[in-house]
C-alpha cells in the first residue's frame, strides 16, 4: 500500500496544479481546429541575487514570473526559477502552447526578478514588458526567445513533436 506524507501530498498538489492560463476546454477547442504552436524560451543570464542584510549570507536567486497573452487572451502565468551558484544567475526555461492559426499580438511581462539592465545603478525589482506580432501557421511552431529584455522570433519550423495521432498513423502505415 502506498502511503504519502502530508508534505508529499502538498508537493504533488503544488506541481499538479501549476498555473495554466489556457483552460482545458479552450485548449481542446484549439486542438480540434486548424492550429499551430507557440514556443517561448526564456534565456536570461543577468538575474541578480535577492538583497540581504546579512553580508555573510549566501546569495540567493529570486523566483521570477512570466505572464504571456495573445491578443489579450491569457496564455501563460508561470514562475521561473534561476539556477547557478553565484550571481548573475541564469533562467533557461521554455513553454509550448497551442494557438489557432492566425496572426497574434504576443505580449509578455517578466517580473519579480532583480534584472541587471544597468550595472551602474541599482534597479531593484524591474517589470519588463515586450510585445511582438507573430503569425501562427497550421502545423507549424513559432519559436520566440526572450533574453531578459527583448522578445524576438527565433525560428518557424514544422511541428514534428510526437503525438498519439502521429504514432498511430506510423503504426497503421507499417501494418498496411
Amino acid at each position: 500500500m502506498l502511503r504519502l506524507s502530508a508534505i508529499s501530498v502538498m508537493l504533488l498538489l503544488f506541481f499538479a496544479c501549476s498555473v495554466n492560463a489556457v483552460s482545458p476546454s479552450r485548449e481542446a477547442y484549439i486542438l480540434a481546429h486548424e492550429h499551430g504552436y507557440l514556443e517561448i524560451r526564456v534565456l536570461d543570464s543577468n538575474v541578480e541575487s535577492e538583497p540581504s542584510d546579512d553580508p555573510a549570507a549566501l546569495p540567493l536567486p529570486p523566483t521570477c514570473r512570466l505572464e504571456v497573452t495573445a491578443d489579450r487572451e491569457p496564455l501563460l502565468d508561470e514562475f521561473l526559477y534561476p539556477t547557478g551558484d553565484s550571481p548573475p544567475f541564469t533562467i533557461d526555461m521554455g513553454f509550448r502552447v497551442p494557438l489557432s492559426a492566425k496572426e497574434y499580438e504576443i505580449q509578455l511581462e517578466y517580473s519579480d526578478c532583480r534584472v541587471s539592465l544597468d550595472t551602474s545603478a541599482d534597479n531593484g525589482d524591474v517589470a519588463i514588458e515586450s510585445a511582438l506580432r507573430v503569425q501562427i501557421e497550421s502545423g507549424m511552431v513559432a519559436e520566440l526567445l526572450f533574453d531578459g529584455t527583448d522578445l524576438s522570433l527565433s525560428a518557424v519550423r514544422a511541428d514534428t513533436a510526437p503525438t498519439l495521432a502521429r504514432v498511430l498513423g506510423q503504426l497503421e502505415a507499417k501494418c498496411e
